[in-house]
């Protein structure tokens, strides 16, 4: 626990370190904007975004989505090899 806290404490100095630097301050800051939204928000249950993620990507798992990507390839011409 010691270790994990020191460490997060030195990379919050070299992160500091680098902010100040002109060249890396534009990204640390940047990437400080992006850190500090991301936390804003109210956390979502793990069962919530577990079943997101699932009803965005079951389409892909369907017969559909198969017989569809079917139908696609059918319709793309393909290039010929060249014979010798």
């Amino acid at each position: 626990m010691a270790i994990g806290h020191g460490l997060r404490r030195t990379a919050a100095i070299v992160v500091a370190l680098l902010g100040s630097i002109p060249l890396f301050g534009a990204i640390v800051r940047r990437y400080e904007d992006h850190y500090a939204k991301a936390n804003r928000g109210p956390t979502e249950l793990l069962s919530k975004r577990v079943s997101g993620f699932y009803s965005r990507w079951s389409l892909k798992f369907s017969a559909e989505y198969y017989e569809a990507r079917e139908r696609h390839e059918d319709n793309v011409p393909r290039a010929r090899m060249p014979s010798s």
